[in-house]
């Protein structure tokens, strides 16, 4: 949170417009990491808030439900946009939202780690 807390507002909402122009998903998610102590898992919380019919939350749970794989010990960007082409395929196979997808994601595979 320091990091964050030094950020100024202008800087944050400079990046955010940026990377919302880029086309490129990468590029998006890189230009959102290089704000200080944002990374992937982060990126994916900002963009979510601004647009959950594209995307979800990545964290543990989401990913293992996903590739039945054990999570990368960090997410990296590469990660993130490999989580969203999923997670998106799934969505509109459904008619559903990412962010609802991703949510089911996770509840299905938490449930499943407290048995």
């Amino acid at each position: 949170m320091p990091f964050v807390e030094r950020t100024k507002g202008s800087e944050i909402e400079q990046a955010f417009c940026e990377a919302i122009g880029f086309n490129d998903e990468l590029a998006r998610i890189k230009r959102l990491d290089r704000l200080p102590a944002i990374g992937p898992a982060m990126s994916s919380v900002i963009l979510t808030f601004h647009d959950p019919k594209n995307y979800g939350v990545i964290d543990l749970h989401a990913w293992r439900e996903l590739f039945r794989t054990k999570e990368p010990s960090s997410f990296t960007p590469e990660h993130f946009v490999r989580f969203l082409s999923e997670l998106r395929k799934i969505a509109e196979r459904h008619r559903m939202r990412a962010r609802d997808v991703e949510k089911a994601l996770f509840q299905r595979n938490y449930v499943e780690s407290l048995e």
